[in-house]
């Protein structure tokens, strides 16, 4: 628009005014091709599409938006807004042409407007890239939805007092500038506030219908008063004026209903993490925000922490932080969920006091720990490292995953050696990462790091002698036997690791070849550590303490920064056919978090059938749905559905023919049966509703509908499955 409106004048010029039209005239076809492309692509989206976040804007509103739009009065305000600032604009235009005409020649005009248009397009970019961001920050959503009225009143005051080019220049050139930036920003955000069904429904009326019904009122308004007032302008001029000021007026009234509906859609928990990101810093919002966290109980907190927390200025996230210590547990965690996020709301300095900070709960605990892991606080290591013995499952196995996560470094070898030992213990299995540190840096190197790290006078460039490493190496023996008998296993498993690097590297200064069975390698000899230490059973079954230590220690490999250099993919799969929900629910967390799962061996289940075999439980039912709709498998999901439903549809037969005349719902073989089945096709149903149809018969719909009915005709009108 800049360019042209510069070269416009000299293109007039050269081919004439009227011929401009027909330049216009193709343009115009040529874009009606990339129309029509943009079309097919609205009207037949991808595969790609979101199905969860299809089914959030269906189901956000609550009872708002369950009512017609026009009864909501900030909808109502808005189109009353755009209506004004469309007669304005056209009251603006009318006059500059009538004006501008009984000066200038047909090129002259057009070179004019063409500058017009080239310097409001200069000064709406301006806008765009600093003013809109300025005056949000400065004046607020109050003084941003008040700017564009306010400019329009003074260029109309402008307009009236002094009819001329100037002004009416001036004028066009304000609309322009404004309308097409901070203008269109602040209805954007103003949108935010109306529950999306609503928004849905109004913004056509409102941005398009409204617009164009107040393009042809504005016609009729303009002939009916240059026939009252003999053509005179003026009379346009305290038209304009007057909806300039009903404009000024609405957008007061706009600024009162937009808190109104903002702080209705946060006490209904209705906002998205999407939402707030777009909202701009706005004082009375913050304060009604800090109100509730101050006053409101944790469950009010934790879903104002969810929804605004984002978008609450530094100044009063600093007041209620200050809080912290008195909040419940479950809001510490949810702050520190939020500093994994963004971490300048919660200082290293504040993580570090953490651990220093006596009672703490173990959910508190465990964030923080992962938090260091996160951020990399060396700092951390000494707690980590004692933490690694924790009664809790899922604190052990954060620490375990941070010390990892910090990386090796010079003399953390033996105690990331034992953070994996650690993992090995509760999973039952050993890990891809398990190496020695010897293998890594040389036996010396690290016995001397060793040594250091425990305050003994050795530096890089200091020669060990056998006897300093003799005397450590029972000094380490002695606390090692210490751990053991007060039954703290992670820091056992820190002092073995440790005595062995020091005992191998007493007998390579030895001159011994090999140091292939040292004294004090690691030997559980302690009933305690042989319970921890044991081989595990098989599987897919556990005990209730081995599944704790198992879902654990899987939910806390999630948070690694590649969790497949310790883990294969083969080896998550595995925990997906597990018996323990909480083992399945940790492993569909990670397929779900990994987009990138590659396909099976030849002659294994794939990811795909693993995750089916989740649909039919009920506890593993929402995770596994939400992977597979996550991973796109719903081009083969049909057919690997009917190939289960089909076996667990004989199976269900069997049972019916085995207890004749009794209720397959009855007992819990029976009941299990129908469960299964019923998630099935509870799936297919949901995908039925998320999938466009288009789509849906790619995927050969028809044909499971076939199949279907097949099963039907063989099910009692009294089976529970029929009607499903």
């Amino acid at each position: 628009a800049m360019t042209i409106g510069i070269c416009i004048g000299s293109i007039a010029a050269a081919v004439g005014t009227v011929q401009l039209l027909a330049i216009q005239s193709v343009l115009l076809l040529v874009s009606m091709f990339l129309n029509i492309y943009i079309a097919r692509l609205y009207i037949e989206p991808g595969a790609g599409a979101n199905p969860k976040k299809k089914r959030k804007a269906a189901g956000a509103g609550g009872n708002a938006a369950t009512e017609p739009w026009w009864k909501n009065f900030l909808v109502l305000a808005m189109g009353l807004w755009g209506f004004t600032v469309i007669f304005t604009k056209t009251m603006y235009e009318y006059e500059y042409n009538v004006l501008v005409s009984g000066v200038l020649s047909p090129a002259e005009m057009v070179a004019l407007t063409g500058y017009l248009y080239a310097g409001a397009g200069f000064v709406s970019t301006g806008i765009n890239l600093v003013g809109t961001q300025v005056c949000l920050e400065k004046l607020g959503m109050q003084g941003a939805i008040l700017a564009t009225p306010t400019a329009l009143l003074s260029v109309s005051v402008a307009i009236l007092l002094r009819p001329s080019i100037s002004t009416t220049f001036a004028g066009r050139l304000v609309d322009l500038s404004l309308r097409w930036s901070l203008n269109n920003t602040v209805r954007t955000v103003l949108w935010i506030a109306v529950p999306p069904q609503q928004a849905a429904a109004a913004k056509p009326w409102v941005e398009g219908t409204i617009k164009k019904m107040g393009q042809a009122f504005n016609a009729v308004v303009i002939t009916v008063m240059l026939l009252i007032s003999g053509g005179r302008l003026y009379s346009l001029s305290f038209l304009s004026l007057a909806f300039c000021s009903m404009l000024f007026m609405c957008c007061i009234r706009v600024y009162s209903l937009y808190l109104n509906s903002m702080w209705t859609r946060i006490k209904r928990r209705e906002l998205r993490h999407d939402d707030v990101e777009d909202l701009p810093f706005d004082t009375n919002i913050d304060r009604k925000v800090m109100e509730r966290l101050r006053d409101g109980g944790s469950a009010a907190q934790i879903a104002i922490l969810n929804q605004v927390a984002a978008g609450l200025s530094n100044t009063y996230w600093e007041d209620f932080f200050a809080h912290f210590y008195t909040f419940p547990a479950a809001v510490q965690v949810k702050i520190l969920e939020l500093s994994r996020k963004q971490p300048h709301r919660v200082s290293d300095d504040f993580v570090l006091g953490l651990f220093d900070h006596g009672h703490q709960e173990p959910s508190v605990l465990q964030l923080a720990v992962l938090v260091a892991g996160d951020r990399r606080l060396y700092a951390s290591l000494d707690y980590l490292q004692g933490l690694l013995g924790h009664p809790r499952p899922a604190v052990r196995a954060a620490a375990a995953v941070s010390i990892i996560n910090i990386g090796w470094g010079v003399g953390l070898g033996a105690i990331s050696s034992a953070a994996l030992q650690v993992l090995e213990i509760m999973l039952g299995q050993p890990l891809d990462g398990s190496v020695q540190i010897d293998s890594r840096r040389g036996v010396l190197h690290a016995a001397q790091a060793i040594l250091h790290s425990r305050g003994c006078n050795v530096g890089k460039n200091v020669e060990l002698t056998p006897e300093e490493l003799q005397e450590q190496g029972e000094i380490l023996k002695q606390e090692w036997s210490s751990a053991i008998t007060e039954q703290r296993v992670g820091q056992a498993c820190v002092l073995a690791i440790q005595a062995t690097q020091v005992q191998c590297a007493y007998v390579q200064l030895n001159q011994v070849s090999e140091c292939q069975t040292p004294k004090y390698k690691i030997t559980p000899n302690s009933d305690f550590l042989d319970k921890f230490a044991s081989s595990s059973p098989e599987l897919t079954t556990c005990s209730s303490e081995r599944c704790e230590d198992m879902a654990a220690a899987l939910q806390m490999l999630t948070n690694l920064h590649d969790p497949r250099a310790l883990m294969s993919q083969e080896a998550w799969a595995e925990f997906l056919v597990h018996d323990s929900a909480k083992v399945r629910l940790a492993a569909i967390a990670w397929v779900r978090e990994n987009e990138d799962v590659q396909p099976m061996p030849l002659g294994t289940p794939s990811i795909l059938k693993r995750l089916i075999k989740n649909l039919q439980h009920t506890e593993t039912y929402a995770a596994a749905e939400s992977a597979i709709f996550k991973l796109k498998f719903q081009a083969t999901v049909q057919e690997a559905i009917m190939e289960e439903f089909k076996y667990r549809f004989d199976r269900h037969k069997e049972m019916a023919s085995a207890r004749t005349g009794a209720r397959l719902d009855q007992g819990s073989a029976y009941a299990r049966t129908c469960v299964n089945m019923m998630n099935l096709l509870k799936f297919l149903q949901r995908q039925t509703g998320i999938i466009p149809a288009t789509e849906m018969q790619s995927m050969r719909a028809n044909a499971t509908c076939d199949m279907l009915l097949d099963f039907t005709s063989e099910i009692s009108d009294a089976d529970v499955l029929q009607e499903l």
